[in-house]
Parts: C-alpha cells; structure tokens; sequence
C-alpha cells in the first residue's frame, strides 16, 4: 500500500520535527528515555500507536499532531489523553461515529480493513481491541477521509501556526543577531553555550545566550540595538518560571523546555511584539529584583 508508506515516512518525520522543536538531542533521549525503538522503527517501519503515544507524551505535544500529515500546523485540542487507553477510546468511538454518518455497516468496513472479521471490527469500535496503523489507515480510506479530516472533524482546538505571524522572526534572524552580538561584545558563544543553528533555541536556550552575551531579551530581538553601555541582565531561573506561568494562564501548555515559537504565538495572539513582550518580563524582574544592570 503506497499511501500506507508515504503515511509512515510523513509520521516519523513528524517525530523528528517535535524532536527539534523541543530542544532536545538524541543524546538526551537515549540518556533520559528509552526511545531506542523510535530509532529502530526509521529502518523497519510505521511505528505502532503506543510507541507514538509514548513520543508524543516526551514531546508534550498531543499525539494527534504527529498523526495530521497534510499541513505543518500544532494543534492544542479541547479534549486530551492522559493515557494510551483513553486514546484508544477515542479513536474506536470516532471510527463507530462517523462510519454510522456515512451509512456504513460494519462488514461494509470489515471486507477492507479485515479481510471480513465483522467482530474485529465492533472490539475496535468498542475498544477492546487494539488498532495497527495499517489497518486505521484502510479504514479511513474506506471511510473516504484524510487523517486531517478524521482528527479535526468536529473537534474543538487553537492553532499555533510554526512560523511567527506578527513578528516574522526566522531562525536566520536569531543566528545573525548572535553573531553580531558576539562581535559587539566580545563573546565566542561556542565556549559557553551548545546551540544548534538549524532550529530555534528554547526559551531556556535563549535567556542562556542573552546571559552570556550581556544583554536583556528585548535588546536581543531590537537588532537596530547596538549600543549596550547599560543594559539589564535578567535571572534565568526565575524569568523562566514566570514565562511559565503567563502561557499556562493564556492556555498554552508548557513544557519542561519552552519552545521558543510557543512565545512567539501568544505574542501573535495579544498582538504585541516580541521586544514589548520581554519588556514585560523585565519589568516583573526588576519588582522582584531579579535582574542587575551591567
């Protein structure tokens, strides 16, 4: 089945996307997960749905997003999974849903996805049975639906978009600042900091480079800013338990390591720019002496 392959490979490159997105190395995960049959899987295959459960859940992205392969959008759903059961639920329950919206019987979908076991197909409606990747996919195809439509049909979510809207920062924009920072300042970053110039650095990633350079967030993202004769240099700790706190207040779930782009999108959302925004963070600092001048 060649759509099942390009499905596989759109899959797996997906886990990779998150991987970068998150900050993490492999050498992290190796370390801190067992994720070695993720790695296995590029060489044999399509991974099963509890082995994308599991990635998804390191990632903390929802696993939907890894399973939408026709656009490049992150999805923040309405309702979650805490677990690979309830995930189970939902799928056999939409699968029984919308095939009773299309007037579909069950053997109508058992004569293609199973070669005509009728009963598999009520344990998977009813999720006592478990589902393979394959047979998913013929059924959607039985049900005349992409995995897009399946997975947003109905559904409430917010889309965080991976490219920043209001402020178009690109991570071109980020490389060059840091070396026109390095040459300002007199700083090689390679000897403090680890960074990989291929994707956006973590929120964490980023208040380590501004430390290190001597230079606030916002004095960061102004890059008419050349001058830097006093300049405000915030604590990373603490700056970044507040950032925490203000995307869990406007909705946006954050994980251990912030991704840079999920700042970018609140931003987009209260319409500011992304100089303002650090701006504001200063300001919370210096109440709570979290920031020194240089």
């Amino acid at each position: 089945m060649r759509e099942f392959d390009i499905a596989s490979n759109n899959v797996l490159n997906k886990i990779e996307k998150y991987i970068k997105l998150s900050g993490y190395t492999s050498a992290y995960l190796y370390k801190n997960f067992d994720v070695s049959q993720f790695y296995d899987m590029k060489k044999s295959g399509f991974p099963l749905f509890n082995a994308i459960f599991k990635y998804s859940k390191i990632l903390n992205v929802d696993i939907r997003n890894l399973l939408l392969l026709d656009n490049d959008n992150t999805y923040v759903f309405g309702n979650s999974f805490d677990n690979y059961e309830e995930f189970l639920c939902f799928l056999g329950g939409k699968l029984k849903r919308l095939r009773k919206e299309k007037g579909l019987r069950a053997k109508d979908v058992a004569f293609k996805v199973t070669k005509g076991s009728i009963t598999y197909i009520y344990q998977l409606e009813s999720s006592r049975e478990n589902i393979s990747p394959k047979k998913f996919y013929a059924y959607l195809e039985v049900l005349g639906m992409t995995s897009d439509e399946f997975f947003l049909h109905g559904e409430e979510y917010r889309v965080i978009t991976n490219q920043n809207k209001n402020n178009q920062i690109t991570i071109d924009d980020i490389n060059k600042r840091v070396y026109e920072l390095e040459g300002i300042r007199d700083k090689d970053l390679s000897n403090y900091i680890s960074s990989n110039p291929n994707t956006y650095p973590t929120l964490h990633g980023l208040l380590k480079i501004c430390k290190v350079l001597g230079v606030s967030p916002a004095e960061f993202f102004d890059f008419s800013k050349k001058d830097f004769e006093h300049t405000r240099v915030i604590d990373i700790k603490r700056s970044a338990e507040f950032l925490k706190r203000i995307l869990e207040e406007n909705g946006f779930k954050a994980q251990r390591y912030i991704r840079l782009d999920s700042i970018f999108s609140l931003c987009d959302e209260q319409n500011i720019s992304i100089i303002d925004f650090f701006r504001q963070l200063e300001e919370n600092d210096v109440k709570n002496q979290c920031v020194f001048i240089r």
